[in-house]
């Protein structure tokens, strides 16, 4: 009994002389870049006690008090000051901390910078507390004209914006678009993004902190009605998304998108799932998707210089071909006249084994559809194999791609895809992704990037 109590004792005793200190897990905390007026994820930090008697913390509470852009909870305590917060012996507490930043009325980063202060002991430990904040335009429910988005503050689609029947959005070099969970943008008219490789135009969630850098279905679509035409894409990057582009059209106004140096990847569902539509891609990449990466249901399709790979996306993939190309409705089996399909020079692969498939509404239909001078994965069925002409069939134990598990689909030093490309299909887009020549040394290379060693 006398030991139990001294063991007792011991635990309970507060240890109060300056060099009992506590442990941290961070050094300092911080944020990620977040949006102003828009609450962060929650931060923990743990403070631990190593001693064998407890710890009797005076204060913690942030230096700018009642000003501060961060909010504190201790024990299921909130506030500016939390007092008498008492670690027992070997054990921690955690404090969660968010940040919800004001306006700061400039178009350009500004840094939001408080510290957390702990007293006891007789001494003040502080650990500093860092975000940056960036003001955005929000649009809600808005039905809008003809309008540009500029370079400066990023645009935050809170649920969605309906550009009009026979008006254009015109989205310019540097924009940055943020979509909210389930938002849309919704063209009845045009779009016309107008992107370049330095200043590509960014449409993405508006979780912009790391944990969420990869993570598809974050936001809607970009969706195209039936009244929708003459819609060009240069050097656009569309990410994390359900879909990439949903395409509405109908057979006898098919909508017609141009894609140009164009990134597409990383879709809960599909990168583009296109129903009555003419689509025309160069230099493209489209990646990862858990449905399919590229659905054509109707319609005319070029696609040259592309490179199309599907490893899944987080959440697991459904094995259905990367690429299916039919001439009725996936989602109702109503016709969808398809007049004709072409990839040139381009790469199909992924994590199964069929990468490609064309689908009939009748047996006996025979579409239009070639894969010349491509690099595919697939199992090319005698009855298909009249759509492949002079493709290459991909080697699954060679490296394609320098990283495509990290988005880099730039070509291998021994990749297959490096100086098959068809010389006279190259010419039609002379220059690669980066803009750098792939006909130079007359032996062009499959897919968006021509191979340059680094």
């Amino acid at each position: 009994m006398a030991i139990m109590c001294m063991i007792s004792c011991s635990k309970n005793e507060i240890l109060s002389l300056p060099n009992y200190s506590l442990q941290y897990s961070v050094e300092q905390i911080d944020f990620d870049t977040l949006f102003t007026e828009t609450g962060s994820i929650t931060r923990a930090i743990k403070l631990y006690n190593p001693h064998k008697g407890s710890l009797l913390i005076d204060a913690i509470e942030l230096l700018q008090g009642s000003n501060s852009q961060y909010i504190m909870n201790v024990n299921g305590v909130s506030g500016t000051i939390i007092k008498n917060v008492e670690i027992a012996a070997q054990d921690s507490i955690y404090i969660f901390m968010q940040a919800f930043l004001n306006q700061n009325n400039v178009d350009t980063l500004v840094q939001y910078v408080d510290s957390l202060l702990i007293s006891y002991n007789s001494k003040r430990e502080s650990l500093p507390i860092v975000s940056w904040g960036q003001d955005v335009i929000k649009h809600k429910g808005e039905m809008r004209e003809s309008f540009t988005i500029t370079a400066g503050k990023p645009h935050v689609i809170l649920d969605s914006l309906v550009i009009l029947k026979g008006h254009t959005l015109t989205i310019e070099a540097g924009a940055r678009l943020y979509l909210h969970y389930k938002a849309n943008l919704v063209i009845h008219g045009s779009l016309c993004v107008q992107g370049t490789y330095d200043k590509p135009v960014l449409f993405s969630s508006n979780r912009i902190e790391e944990a969420y850098e990869t993570l598809p279905g974050q936001w809607g679509s970009i969706i195209f009605r039936e009244s929708s035409t003459a819609n060009t894409f240069e050097y656009a990057v569309i990410r994390n998304a359900v879909n990439g582009l949903r395409v509405y059209g109908n057979a006898e106004n098919p909508i017609s998108i141009s894609l140009t140096n164009t990134r597409i990847q990383n879709m809960s569902a599909n990168c583009i799932f296109a129903e009555n539509a003419h689509i025309s891609a160069s230099n493209c990449v489209l990646a990862n998707a858990n449905d399919y990466v590229l659905a054509l249901q109707g319609g005319a399709h070029s696609f040259v210089h592309s490179s199309i790979s599907n490893q899944g996306a987080i959440g697991g993939r459904n094995y259905v071909p990367s690429v299916a190309i039919s001439n009725y409705s996936f989602v109702n089996e109503q016709e969808c006249p398809l007049l004709q399909v072409v990839f040139s020079n381009s790469i199909i692969v992924g994590k199964i084994q069929n990468e490609i498939d064309v689908f009939t509404q009748n047996d006996t239909d025979v579409l239009d559809v070639e894969f010349f001078n491509c690099l595919v994965k697939t199992t090319i069925e005698s009855k298909y194999a009249h759509y492949f002409n002079s493709s290459i069939q991909f080697d699954e134990h060679e490296n394609l791609f320098r990283n495509m598990y990290e988005l880099n689909f730039t070509l291998d030093t021994l990749s297959q895809a490096k100086d098959n490309g068809n010389f006279e299909v190259a010419q039609l887009v002379p220059d690669d992704f980066r803009g750098q020549s792939r006909i130079a040394d007359t032996k062009p290379d499959i897919g968006a990037y021509e191979f340059f060693s680094e």
